[in-house]
């Protein structure tokens, strides 16, 4: 059950993400940058759009881990286009969408409290240390 919302919510992520160029709304916002909690309790930062677009093992190494930090309780979390923050794991544990997250205050909100990454993940798949953090974006 958890794995098909995990793809469930992917997919929705990717589906939003192709929808922007065709109307940018407040409701279509899509996702910039999912930070989420790995096995050595760091925080890494993927550009949810640079992943899609380069696609292969980055795109496979960012699904694996989001499933490992999914599967083992880990905060994940994504920031879109608009602002918002959605606390992704709250999503889940109510079956919502992307679309239905971002439109409720209870998982969604611009106040988030929402961990600065030390590591990114990389078009090759690595993680390595961020050098820096700019306005809530990886440099």
């Amino acid at each position: 059950m958890r794995n098909n919302l995990i793809k469930t919510f992917l997919s929705t992520l990717a589906l939003t993400s192709m929808m922007l160029v065709t109307v940018v709304t407040p409701a279509m916002a899509a996702p910039t940058i999912v930070i989420y909690q790995n096995a050595a309790d760091q925080y890494v930062g993927c550009y949810y759009l640079n992943m899609l677009a380069t696609g292969g093992t980055m795109k496979r190494a960012f699904v694996n881990a989001l499933t490992t930090s999914e599967n083992n309780g880990y905060p994940i979390y994504v920031t879109d286009t608009s602002g918002l923050t959605v606390n992704y794991e709250s999503a889940l544990n109510k079956a919502e969408t992307y679309l239905q997250a971002l439109n409720d205050p209870t998982i969604s909100s611009n106040n988030s409290i929402v961990p600065v990454p030390t590591e990114q993940l990389n078009v090759d798949g690595t993680i390595t240390p961020v050098v820096g953090w700019e306005g809530g974006y990886l440099p």
